[in-house]
């Protein structure tokens, strides 16, 4: 979630950077557990649905109020 904070035009490109960097992991855990068959891939969509869930509940606010 960290990624699509990234606003402006120089980070742009480090957020599509780590964007790739993440589908390549992503596709590499799948491939992985598609080849060891003692690998649940169910356990990391599982992981990956929990991680997403938990950083949207605790994510940074978007704005920051100063104390008057």
């Amino acid at each position: 979630m960290t990624v699509y904070r990234l606003r402006g035009a120089i980070l742009a490109a480090a957020r599509r950077h780590l964007l790739r960097v993440l589908g390549l992991i992503v596709l590499a855990d799948l491939v992985i557990g598609g080849l060891e068959p003692r690998i649940d891939n169910v356990a990391h969509a599982g992981g990956v649905i929990a991680g997403v869930g938990l950083a949207l509940i605790f994510r940074w606010p978007t704005t920051t109020r100063l104390a008057p």
